[in-house]
């Protein structure tokens, strides 16, 4: 990628969109050979082949795949990209589907091609919240992680006020 803040949407759709053909010219031009790879269901501490796979595998499994790109940022100065995106997964047979959240943080690497600097994925990960990860598995799971997320922020705050109470990490200047 010469521009990876500009170029970045396209090598999303192609890899949860496209055909099976420009997933995999997207892997090999886009990613290292020694490239990592990081979510919360699967792991490769360095190879393309691995990832590849992974790809495979998920449209396999998500044939129907709705990616979305929301937002951008790139950091130069780390050579990070960041990538916030909505996905609708249909599972292959599509009698259900789950909308989720998903933040992608790739590392870049800056090569030359051609006499031209361009820009590699050396290593990506992506971040769901639990709800979001556990919705692909167990139907109906998300409203149950919610609610035990908020008891979680409840207890938080009721323990919180206990430890105030007893002057423990208590601010002084509180309004």
């Amino acid at each position: 990628m010469e521009d990876p803040a500009r170029e970045i949407e396209g090598v999303v759709r192609t890899l949860t969109m496209g055909s099976p053909d420009e997933q995999l010219l997207t892997l090999q031009r886009t990613y290292t050979r020694d490239a990592a790879f990081d979510h919360p269901l699967c792991r490769v501490l360095s190879g393309l082949e691995s990832i590849i796979g992974i790809y495979t595998w998920y449209r396999i499994l998500f044939p129907w795949t709705k990616m979305t790109v929301t937002d951008v940022a790139i950091n130069d100065s780390r050579s990070r990209l960041v990538v916030d995106c909505t996905q609708t997964c249909t599972y292959f047979l599509p009698i259900r589907s789950a909308t989720v959240r998903l933040v992608v943080v790739l590392t870049l690497t800056k090569e030359e091609r051609g006499g031209k600097h361009v820009y590699k994925i050396r290593k990506q990960e992506d971040f769901y919240q639990p709800e979001s990860i556990l919705s692909f598995v167990i139907p109906g799971i998300f409203y149950f992680i919610l609610i035990l997320k908020h008891l979680a922020t409840l207890t938080c705050n009721i323990n919180a006020g206990i430890g105030h109470t007893l002057g423990l990490w208590k601010p002084k200047n509180r309004k």
